[in-house]
């Protein structure tokens, strides 16, 4: 990762144009997220906790065609 990094319109994009540090923010923020509506149920009913998915994917997909990835890495 290079040592300069921008963000415009919420995408971060480093000096080598690279979106790495932007896609591990995004995955960071979608676990983040996601831990915390497990947390909140004691139950894990899979047709419960999939209501709640609403919360995670706008994460996800925000500006995902800007910054779709193109690294093995960042996809996996």
């Amino acid at each position: 990762m290079a040592g300069f990094s921008c963000s415009l319109l919420g995408v971060v994009v480093c000096a080598d144009l690279s979106t790495t540090a932007h896609v591990a923010d995004i995955v960071a923020n979608a676990h983040k997220r996601a831990n915390l509506i497990l947390r909140a149920f004691v139950s894990r009913d899979i047709n419960t906790l999939v209501r709640y998915l609403a919360y995670v994917r706008p994460l996800v997909e925000f500006n995902s065609i800007v910054w779709s990835p193109d690294t093995i890495k960042d996809i996996s």
